[in-house]
């Protein structure tokens, strides 16, 4: 409990040098159980996109595999709590430019889980991390969830290429 509350309290601070030397050493374990601290829920600084993330792998062949993260707003409600931890680790942690630097591997994971070398064009040849954004309008104009737009843009972040291992 104590742990948790520190973590909380760290998270918390006004960003500086102090608040991200401490981050560096609690970051492992705030991604490992989930434990991030997002206050602009009740902030000033509202959430003002819905997202969601794809992956795109093309394989030697020319052929394409979309790969897309569980949106919780597409599936009954029984499911969506087994797939909230997914969706969280994705929209707070994998699209945010700050954690660019894992994205390689996360590519890395894609090529191994979806190669197949015994079939024609089983070689994975690229990796594409693809989040797609849609505004959320202002309280002034309340919309409900049902009503949002599903034109989504695409925001193509990072492309791995197999060749190049980069």
């Amino acid at each position: 409990m104590v742990g948790y509350f520190a973590i909380a309290s760290i998270q918390v601070l006004p960003d500086g040098r102090l608040k991200e030397g401490m981050l560096g050493y609690v970051e492992p374990v705030i991604s490992a159980f989930g434990l991030r601290q997002r206050w602009n829920l009740f902030a000033p600084d509202l959430i003002r996109v819905n997202q969601y993330s794809t992956c795109l792998i093309t394989f030697a062949d020319g052929s394409l595999m979309l790969y897309e993260w569980p949106r919780l707003e597409k599936k009954p409600v029984a499911e969506r709590f087994a797939d909230q931890k997914v969706r969280r680790f994705v929209t707070e942690f994998l699209a945010r430019p700050r954690y660019k630097d894992y994205w390689p591997g996360i590519a890395q994971f894609f090529v191994a889980a979806r190669e197949n070398p015994g079939q024609k064009g089983g070689k994975v040849s690229k990796v594409e991390f693809i989040f797609n954004f849609a505004p959320v309008p202002g309280f002034e104009n309340y919309t409900s969830r049902e009503a949002l737009t599903d034109a989504y843009r695409r925001d193509t972040v990072f492309v791995y290429d197999v060749r190049d291992g980069r």
